[in-house]
């Protein structure tokens, strides 16, 4: 709570005196002298009523034994009479209390798992009160508790302050209508970590008439728009004066509560009031996400068969598997966990771009055209001091950021490429720091977003570890030998005048696909044949992506093999899984739609060229030891050289064994020989991971004849 924890007591009112190596006190539960702290741990315990527990834990036990035993009626009726509303109306706040010792009025501020966090104080100067927070803790967000127990669809009513939250509380209980009421400590407090409570809920803004509580709402829009289902805000109407808040309204309205209700409902809008006009009127591509979310709210959900037939009519595609990765991929964002990283790998000009797109026009969505380090995170100082970062736009937010083309970032210097990918790197730990030369610092600590990025298969040439591994990648189309490129051009032709057409299909089929009224609590969880699967899947991946760093200009070893664990895989693939299953509505994340595309996805996220020498040598296994020149055979458009450094380095990561022919058998012109460990080719025979492949998979071969004695496995 503080850097001095001790202090929290003292702001309490617990005297603390010097009593050895301890702090005594009175005990503020039993009021005797034996209250005992330890400076070192922060930790209490009082010898005669056995309180016990620690700096973090003392303001929620000393509300629910303290406090709040001490409010009684004669309280509320005080309250009242200074406020103007019926006492019953502090009777039932749960997080209303009364400090004895101090003679205060308190709140107790929760997260939204029920631990307390901080204290609101209110001292009275006849009707007027000064509230602040208790010295020592952070400012929170007042009832946010109630948000774990109620439903989805319950709205969430913001206030300005304690007494707007409870004059709303009143309103909705007597007339007994739904509502979760929040209080936030002044109009220009709203925290953009709160975002994460509010995900997938209707949050009403029932800020001040006045130029803070516009404001603040104002900044409620630009932190909270698009983490949320609805963002709707009261704009008061004529005949208000300035000043006018929600306890006023409900303390003109006590006869007649409902026609408060009804006003509020009358002058709800999408935008605050004291909004710049480009939030409120602009062209479609500058829309407010809060609507795009309303709209996309009443589309009808999309089969997966009428999806499909809305590509393919307009694109001439194999299969729709980059289409299903992508929406799984976006579909994931709101499950718990770190987020899901992927990159999709294929030549120019084969539809990665048509099929990502369509998606990018989605609410929770973020699209840029490339990506640079000081694009993510800015020391530019806006006029008001606003940051124009685009982390500033993604922070507290459960969104999805679609990089269209991350090419010219492979292609940039070193510098620039190595701080892109070590900003990436702690963004995906959820948060980010960065000082400035001109003084600015820019903190980020609630980010999580999902990303897609479109890539060449240059990307091969990156070193993984300067990536961080975070990336799953998924490699759309083969580089070469595509059969239908003549059958795509003329699909290009028949489109020709009719982009429009075909680029609001796509996006209406994609935003249905998205639009799922989908239950996340219910999302399928791994059982026993998907945990065996995927802890399988992700041993082979991290084995096909271990690294034996060696000196440029030699085969001087630097440091040994390195192999990464393969938990992160294994969470990956599992998030991946549940959100195809959401795409799908499947019932299980064993489906046989899912699990074929992981085992794509684990081919894919290692180097395409280790794959391919990793396939032909799994098709020699039977067969005894392959050589470099029958691997040749199988891989065509690789080179004897390259083969041999992808031998070398899978024989020093254990991967590979080498059989060298005896000192006869070179005489007689035998050459060395490659055998898969057991362990490796188990895994790809148990589960048929070259089999079945599309065509247009980098990683298809036309099947071989072998002629030969089969070895006894």
């Amino acid at each position: 709570m503080t850097n001095n924890p001790t202090q929290v007591f003292r702001t309490l009112g617990i005297k603390l005196e010097k009593e050895g190596e301890q702090l005594l006190a009175e005990c503020p539960f039993c009021g005797k002298h034996k209250f005992y702290v330890d400076p070192g741990r922060t930790v209490y315990h009082c010898k005669v009523c056995d309180a016990r527990g620690n700096a973090d834990t003392i303001i929620g036990n000393l509300f629910n034994s303290v406090y709040r035993k001490a409010l009684r009626a004669f309280h509320c009726k005080s309250l009242a009479k200074k406020r103007g509303i019926p006492e019953e109306a502090f009777a039932q706040d749960k997080c209303l209390g009364f400090d004895p010792l101090l003679a205060r009025y308190v709140w107790v501020v929760r997260d939204s798992k029920g631990k307390a966090t901080a204290l609101r104080c209110a001292v009275f100067t006849g009707k007027k009160a000064q509230i602040r927070n208790l010295k020592g803790t952070k400012l929170g967000l007042l009832g946010a508790e109630a948000l774990g127990s109620s439903a989805s669809d319950v709205p969430v009513y913001l206030c300005e302050g304690e007494w707007d939250r409870i004059a709303v509380q009143y309103l909705l209980n007597k007339l007994e209508k739904p509502g979760v009421v929040l209080g936030v400590p002044g109009a220009g407090c709203y925290n953009s970590k709160w975002n994460l409570w509010l995900r997938n809920r209707h949050v009403i803004c029932l800020f001040d008439h006045d130029d803070p509580g516009k404001a603040g709402a104002c900044a409620v829009y630009k932190k909270l728009k698009g983490s949320c289902k609805s963002l709707r805000f009261l704009s008061w109407g004529e005949g208000k004066r300035e000043g006018y808040d929600m306890h006023d309204l409900v303390k003109d309205n006590l006869s007649k509560l409902q026609a408060s209700f009804d006003y509020i409902q009358e002058h709800l809008t999408s935008t605050p009031p004291g909004a710049p006009a480009e939030n409120k009127t602009g062209t479609a591509s500058q829309e407010d996400a809060g609507d795009k979310a309303e709209r996309e709210k009443a589309l009808a959900p999309i089969s997966i068969r009428e999806l499909e037939a809305t590509f393919h009519k307009y694109l001439h595609l194999q299969n729709c598997d980059l289409l299903h990765i992508s929406l799984g991929c976006m579909h994931s964002i709101f499950l718990p966990g770190n987020p899901l990283w992927l990159f999709i790998v294929s030549p120019p000009s084969a539809s990665k771009t048509e099929t990502l797109m369509p998606i990018s026009a989605w609410s929770h969505c973020h699209a840029i055209s490339n990506v640079t380090s000081k694009g993510l995170i800015s020391g530019f100082q806006l006029q008001g001091g606003s940051d124009p970062s685009l982390f500033a736009t993604l922070e507290g937010e459960r969104a999805a950021l679609i990089i269209k083309d991350l090419t010219p970032l492979l292609q940039a210097g070193d510098s620039e490429r190595d701080e892109v990918f070590g900003i990436l790197r702690d963004a995906y730990d959820g948060a980010c720091t960065k000082v400035f030369g001109n003084g600015v610092k820019r903190e980020y600590s609630a980010l999580h977003f999902s990303l897609i990025a479109g890539v060449t298969p240059a990307i091969d040439a990156m070193d993984g570890v300067a990536m961080g591994e975070r990336f799953l990648k998924f490699r759309a189309d083969k580089e070469l030998e595509r059969e239908d490129d003549r059958l795509r051009a003329v699909k290009a032709i028949e489109n020709t005048g009719r982009e429009d057409e075909m680029k609001k299909a796509l996006q209406h089929a994609c935003l249905r696909a998205l639009c799922k009224k989908y239950e996340y609590a219910k999302v399928p969880k791994p059982d026993k044949h998907f945990t065996h699967v995927v802890s399988e899947l992700s041993t082979f991946c991290a084995a096909m992506r271990a690294v034996a760093p060696s000196d440029k200009f030699s085969d001087r070893q630097s440091i040994t093999p390195i192999q990464e664990a393969p938990p992160r895989l294994a969470t990956q693939l599992t998030k991946l899984a549940q959100g195809l299953a959401i795409h799908f509505e499947a019932d299980s994340l064993s489906d046989r739609r899912i699990i074929r595309l992981l085992k794509r996805v684990v081919l894919h996220t290692p180097e395409v060229i280790t794959m391919r020498v990793v396939s032909a040598l799994a098709d020699y296994y039977r067969y005894g030891p392959a050589t470099t020149k029958q691997i040749l055979t199988r891989c065509p458009t690789l080179g004897r050289e390259t083969v041999r450094t992808v031998l070398a380095r899978l024989l020093r990561c254990n991967t590979i064994t080498a059989i060298i022919p005896s000192t006869e058998e070179q005489k007689l012109g035998a050459q060395p020989g490659y055998l898969l460990e057991k362990r490796v080719q188990q895994v790809i025979q148990r589960h048929r991971l070259f089999s079945g492949l599309p065509k247009n998979d980098p990683l298809w071969r036309a099947p071989a004849l072998f002629i030969g004695k089969r070895m006894n496995t």
